[in-house]
């Protein structure tokens, strides 16, 4: 009897971690899948700056009419040999407090930009202060060097005079 008894034990085992499995597994729902935004605005922006990097470049609106071409006029001005970042983070600004679509998809970059602008701003500014003291401390230093060559020559030019004597010491009775 202690074959078919571990028989049973052993189905019975098996049909009880089964029901048990299957309680613990939930339905399985069917979920919407969630729509991306139109996101060809960012693409398109990601792909004038891209175009922009290149000889002959893409150039951007002067008077920009949406959010993208205000997009591209900022990155145009934002970059190369002499940014205007003024007029950049003006753009941006623009793009940020707009309520259209093509603005909203853009945002995350325009904010992106607008920080990196920002700081190369205040780093322009930090390296043209740190110049102009540099070359103050250089014009004080050479109006010094003046000085001390006019007095060296006025040294040189005085006649020798002969030695001084000793100091006398006085004695005390």
């Amino acid at each position: 009897m202690k074959p078919e008894m571990s028989a049973v034990r052993a189905t019975l085992a098996a049909l009880l971690l089964a029901m048990l499995g299957a309680c613990s597994t939930q339905p399985t729902r069917v979920e919407e899948p969630v729509r991306a935004p139109d996101d060809s605005a960012l693409h398109a922006a990601l792909a004038f700056y891209s175009a922009s990097q290149k000889p002959g470049a893409a150039v951007a609106p002067a008077r920009p009419q949406n959010p993208l071409q205000q997009m591209q006029l900022a990155m145009q001005l934002g970059s190369g040999a002499n940014p205007d970042f003024p007029r950049a983070l003006a753009q941006l600004d623009a793009v940020l407090r707009s309520d259209a679509a093509q603005a909203q998809i853009l945002q995350p970059l325009a904010r992106l930009l607008h920080d990196q602008y920002l700081a190369r701003q205040r780093a322009e500014l930090a390296a043209d202060r740190a110049s102009a003291s540099a070359r103050e401390a250089q014009r004080r230093a050479d109006a010094l060097q003046d000085k001390i060559d006019a007095l060296a020559e006025i040294e040189r030019s005085l006649p020798n005079r002969p030695a001084r004597p000793a100091p006398r010491k006085e004695s005390t009775r």
